[in-house]
């Protein structure tokens, strides 16, 4: 599966690669039961989705989409990686990054509810 992807992510758009292409590489590796718990494809496809929403900054109605679909990527990825303490970590950063602090909030309550040490400066 991993394969796949590589092959689509090196591919130009002349050789027939597109985002969609792309996009159901990372779909098939995330439906595979075997590859669905692994922690650096779903990274590899956050970083994909995070990388077309920075190109489409200037677009706000692309921005906007590629927004929802980097949070529908890590929210699922959570699902599958309950364990993996990073992958929260990173999606708070996301969070923070689109300036989404309640969901930031949010997720860090998930963590202490999951066990997880949290360390959070206190504002005075």
């Amino acid at each position: 599966m991993a394969f796949n992807i590589e092959t689509e992510l090196r591919r130009t758009a002349t050789a027939g690669s597109t985002r969609h292409a792309v996009r159901a590489a990372f779909e098939r590796a995330v439906a595979d039961r075997q590859c669905r718990h692994s922690a650096t494809i779903w990274t590899m496809y956050l970083d994909y989705e995070l990388d077309l929403v920075a190109t489409a900054a200037a677009d706000v109605s692309q921005k906007g989409e590629g927004m929802s679909r980097v949070k529908d990527v890590f929210y699922r990825g959570l699902r599958f990686l309950p364990w993996v303490k990073w992958w929260y970590l990173k999606g708070a950063e996301v969070l923070l990054r689109f300036e989404l602090e309640e969901e930031a909030r949010s997720l860090a309550a998930l963590m202490v509810d999951k066990g997880l040490r949290v360390f959070e400066e206190l504002s005075t």
